[in-house]
């Protein structure tokens, strides 16, 4: 078992490493849309080209671990700050890992068009395999008030799978369209 006290990782970096996407002004929620069809998980990137090959004795590895996040992991980036909790379980077969098990969304927020939604639910779904593509289910909202001055309350949900997500929208809890 594997214990994660305190970690934080890149998204910006992390995206911009995996999809191989150049520095954008667009919001990353329009970038993953517009490019989802796409985009590659599993692509490998090495730009060390002095980098060996992992010796044989890991190839024929196998085996599988916990991993459990009990809170303060944090995905960061230039539009979000998110922390999350969870717990996974890694199974090694072959030379991939593949993860299992969800990732809750505990709190945070996503800018978008100088927005910010603030996290009221979230979770990932790992379900290990190729291609990586987990479920997602975030429920995001963004306070305002209108032209009367009226507190009012936008929400985005987005679900499905991260490779074809599925976004609705509601206002003060009645569904709207999209524009």
């Amino acid at each position: 078992n594997l214990t994660v006290l305190r970690s934080a990782f890149n998204t910006d970096l992390l995206l911009q490493e995996l999809s191989r996407v150049q520095e954008s002004d667009q919001p990353m929620l329009v970038l993953a849309r517009n490019e989802a069809e796409n985009f590659d998980f599993n692509a490998e990137t090495i730009k060390d080209s002095a980098r060996k090959p992992p010796p044989d004795i890991y190839k024929n590895l196998t085996g599988q671990f916990d991993i459990i996040i009990p809170r303060n992991t944090w995905a960061k980036g230039k539009n979000m700050n998110i922390e999350l909790a969870g717990t996974l379980k890694a199974i090694k077969e072959g030379e991939q890992i593949d993860l299992f098990g969800s990732m809750l969304v505990k709190r945070g927020y996503y800018k978008i068009y100088g927005k910010r939604l603030e996290f009221e639910k979230g979770e990932v779904i790992l379900s290990g395999g190729k291609p990586f593509n987990p479920a997602v289910d975030f429920l995001m909202a963004y306070r305002f008030r209108d032209p009367d001055r009226m507190m009012r309350k936008l929400t985005v949900n987005v679900s499905g799978s991260i490779l074809k997500p599925l976004l609705t929208f509601s206002l003060d809890g009645q569904s709207i369209e999209e524009k």
